[in-house]
């Protein structure tokens, strides 16, 4: 795939919606907490509840890095994807998504309580990022939603459809993975320590890499 020309590339240019795919995304939900405590303890009890919601969604799979994303979306149609904790301080989750034979990654943006794909979650977001899912899942039954491109000169545009969620629940899992996921989405990365458990089981809870 070389990229859109002619009248997709018009259609591409003119969307309202442009997503920034990252090549570099990974892991770190936890690390939010230190981003929102200046906004007050609403907006935190409020991303906090946000997060136990997104933990029950199977094509959320929490810090798993974008090299092991890229091997879940491996041999599956466009359209498929997934959401996992983002390794950029200044972003909550990424998105990972295939389009055009390709796996794409870009970075879902939280502002003031809103999450949403576009730079300003201000204007056009969503208090919740499942329901900014599942708006985008809906939107894409009628074609691409909006297009994404790499931010250097130059780089291709692909159109973003999602039409098949990636569930972790149909693997089978470890109990000692379910274990760590639970804790991980009901306690602070920063107060781990503090949990009365044995240092080595904590220092496992603190590895970012599920």
């Amino acid at each position: 795939f070389s990229g859109l020309t002619g009248a997709d590339a018009h259609v591409a240019e003119s969307m309202r919606c442009h997503l920034n795919f990252d090549p570099n995304s990974a892991p770190g939900v936890a690390r939010v907490y230190d981003s929102v405590q200046s906004s007050g303890p609403m907006v935190v009890t409020s991303l906090t509840e946000e997060l136990k919601k997104l933990a029950k969604q199977g094509w959320y799979w929490g810090p798993i890095t974008r090299w092991e994303a890229e091997g879940k979306l491996a041999n599956v149609p466009d359209g498929s994807f997934l959401v996992r904790d983002s390794s950029d301080d200044r972003y909550l989750l990424s998105l990972s998504f295939r389009s055009h034979g390709k796996t794409l990654h870009t970075r879902i943006e939280h502002s003031n309580g809103r999450f949403s794909f576009y730079e300003q979650p201000d204007v056009e977001g969503h208090t919740s990022i499942v329901d900014l899912i599942e708006h985008s899942i809906r939107d894409s039954e009628n074609g691409a939603f909006c297009y994404s491109r790499s931010r250097l000169p130059g780089s291709a545009t692909y159109p973003v459809r999602l039409t098949h969620p990636v569930s972790r629940f149909m693997q089978v899992r470890s109990l000692q993975y379910l274990c760590r996921f639970v804790i991980r989405q009901y306690t602070r990365i920063d107060l781990i320590q503090k949990l009365p458990l044995p240092n080595k089981m904590k220092d496992y809870l603190q590895e970012k890499h599920y």
